[in-house]
């Protein structure tokens, strides 16, 4: 069950603004945005060319490192497949070239067969490459949230 929840963990954070965005932060979210799209659609050839080929990320659940293919894997293989992605208390903030994202992230996925719910807090890096903003890092750590 780690191993699954890892993958879902890492397989890409998104956001949606809980602010006023400035024009920088406008153009980081409209790629959020088609990450998220892309993942609810299971569109791999999408999330391709949104995620920068030399991107990386860290899921806390077991601490693996792994690079895009490795993070796209079990949506090009079929193994997962997104239902729908939700994000809340996101915040963006801009360094020149580089955005951070921050935020939490609940996705409704179904692993092999297997429908799961996982919320996660993130934090996803951005780069301005040639007029274009691409993720290039990402870190998750699950949440577990005391029942209410």
């Amino acid at each position: 069950m780690k191993t699954i929840a890892m993958l879902i963990l890492a397989t890409l954070t998104v956001a949606a603004p809980a602010f006023a965005a400035t024009p920088q932060q406008q153009q980081v979210l409209a790629v959020l945005h088609d990450w998220l799209d892309a993942l609810e659609h299971n569109d791999l050839a999408r999330l391709e060319r949104i995620i920068a080929p030399d991107y990386r990320i860290t899921a806390s659940a077991e601490g693996r490192v792994m690079d895009r293919t490795e993070d796209l894997a079990p949506i090009a293989s079929g193994d997962l497949k997104f239902e729908s992605a939700k994000v809340s208390e996101v915040d963006v903030r801009m360094f020149g070239d580089t955005a951070v994202v921050t935020g939490v992230g609940k996705f409704s996925v179904v692993m092999r067969g297997k429908p799961l719910t996982v919320e996660e807090r993130f934090t996803d890096v951005y780069v301005r490459r040639k007029g274009r903003w691409q993720p290039v890092a990402s870190h998750s750590t699950p949440l577990k949230r005391p029942p209410t």
